[in-house]
């Protein structure tokens, strides 16, 4: 009691976490204090992390083991693979970055050697950001932007559920299946993005072959204006994006052009399916980030703004 800043520290810590009305903001700090007790044990990064120029992320190894030992890269095809198939997913991606970012997640998840979940892995790239740009708030806001860009894939999943869905009744309620898709429907569709990448994707992990002259899974960001404070881009993929490139544009032209409603009444349905469950692994991460506080101030701000609970025990 003697000591002014010990008086002054607790006075600002029972300012900001005491009492009934603070438990939120108390029960994030200690999960945080949680975090950080946990990655000092765990081991140094080194060359145990790994980001590759782009987006390409890769599990983390012990520095230890021997090269040919280490897990294999796994490319595209072989990580759309694991990602369809593995029941905690179970969707096909937008884009190369929605793809790693996911199954890097999927590498965190359910494992003792984690209690963070994917706590871990925001905190090892908050470490490694702050060594490369020796700035703690570049850092910082470098993590915020994750829990933006998990916001983005959610969003744009649930409203491409919601278009597809839209789309799918048009097409079952068609009683002509040779029309073509732009003679029943019309030449504009916004569920018509979201299929074709649907389509075109789902065959690359099947064949291993694209039938487009482009990357499917493309993503650039668009950095107009943007829904929230310290949110600066938003990732989109190359059938949905605000504005198309040349290459899909003439794609989904031609598609809508040449596909008939009975080409296209199991991918519709499939395609509408696929978006639910993507939805529903980013709503999950959403939350998950609440064990990371900086991902979370991206993340808090995504679900409010979908009108959703900030706890996941109030998800009915």
């Amino acid at each position: 009691k003697n000591d002014p800043n010990f008086m002054h520290a607790f006075g600002a810590y029972n300012s900001e976490f005491g009492g009934p009305r603070n438990q939120e903001a108390r029960d994030q700090r200690r999960d945080s204090l949680k975090l950080m007790v946990a990655i000092e044990g765990q081991r140094p990064l080194g060359d145990s992390y790994t980001v590759t120029p782009g987006e390409e992320l890769f599990t983390p190894v012990e520095s230890s083991v021997a090269n040919d030992e280490r897990p294999k890269r796994l490319d595209t095809r072989e990580r759309l693979i694991a990602l369809r198939d593995d029941p905690r997913a179970g969707f096909l991606p937008a884009t190369h970055a929605e793809k790693n970012r996911a199954i890097t997640f999927l590498d965190y998840m359910d494992r003792p050697d984690y209690p963070a979940n994917i706590g871990h892995q925001f905190q090892e790239v908050y470490i490694r950001q702050k060594k490369l740009r020796n700035d703690p708030e570049e850092a910082r806001l470098s993590l915020v932007s994750i829990g933006f860009e998990l916001g983005d894939y959610f969003i744009q999943a649930t409203e491409q559920a919601t278009v597809l869905c839209d789309l799918n009744a048009l097409v079952e309620d068609c009683p002509n299946p040779r029309a073509t898709l732009v003679e029943e429907i019309g030449e504009a569709h916004r569920g018509y993005g979201p299929l074709l990448r649907y389509m075109d994707i789902l065959r690359l992990r099947e064949t291993g072959t694209s039938k487009t002259r482009f990357d499917a899974l493309r993503s650039h960001a668009n950095r107009g204006p943007q829904a929230y404070m310290d949110k600066n881009k938003t990732v989109e993929d190359a059938y949905t994006g605000e504005v198309l490139r040349p290459a899909p544009s003439r794609h989904l032209k031609k598609q809508i052009e040449t596909l008939t409603i009975r080409d296209v009444r199991e991918s519709v349905r499939a395609a509408a399916r696929n978006e639910e469950r993507r939805a529903a692994f980013w709503l999950e991460r959403l939350y998950d980030t609440r064990k990371h506080g900086a991902v979370w101030q991206g993340s808090r701000q995504v679900l409010l703004g979908a009108g959703l609970p900030l706890s996941r025990r109030k998800v009915q």
